[in-house]
């Protein structure tokens, strides 16, 4: 799949965040639906290193770069692809917590 997540923050009785660091492998600019999630959360990911392309719902992309971020609703259904030539490093977190 390519999707590689190392959770920092996991869900418990006084915790009800996620946080993890993410990594997406490259899929050599060829969008792949195979990360298609949708969650009953509110995400917010920032991109360490790499490239990030971000579909939410139907009509809204934001091609992100390092340093950039995003925040959105996860209901409306999300999907996160690689389109550079090395792996995205990113960090994630939502509220509530995702388990992935």
């Amino acid at each position: 799949l390519g999707v590689r997540i190392k959770s920092a923050l996991f869900p418990s009785a006084v915790n009800a965040y996620h946080l993890s660091e993410m990594y997406l492998e490259p899929k050599g600019g060829i969008r792949r639906a195979s990360w298609k999630r949708t969650d009953e959360a509110m995400i917010a990911v920032h991109v360490e290193d790499g490239e990030l392309l971000v579909e939410v719902g139907k009509n809204r992309k934001a091609m992100l770069t390092q340093g950039e971020s995003v925040y959105f609703d996860g209901r409306l259904g999300y999907i996160f692809t690689n389109s550079g030539e090395k792996p995205a490093k990113l960090l994630a977190a939502t509220y509530p917590a995702l388990i992935f």
